[in-house]
């Protein structure tokens, strides 16, 4: 993880996962905030938790409600 505090920026390096999303469905939701959780654990503390859950909260309503401009039904990080 880097942190650039000159351009406010947090760089995280995650495991590489795929996710398969059903788009539409409630377990969408469940895994975007598992998402989010993810990103927390490795940004650390509870900022970073805080952070992460934000993600997730936000990743879980673009592909749980269908919203979002050029949505995929898979993302890869």
């Amino acid at each position: 993880m880097k942190n650039s505090n000159e351009n406010h920026l947090v760089q995280v390096n995650l495991p590489k996962k795929q996710i398969k999303f059903t788009p539409g469905s409630a377990s969408d939701v469940a895994v975007a905030t598992t998402v989010g959780a993810t990103v927390g654990g490795a940004v650390a503390g509870p900022p970073g938790a805080a952070v992460g859950a934000g993600v997730g909260a936000v990743a879980g309503y673009i592909f749980g409600t269908g919203n979002g401009n050029g949505r995929q039904n898979e993302f890869k990080w």
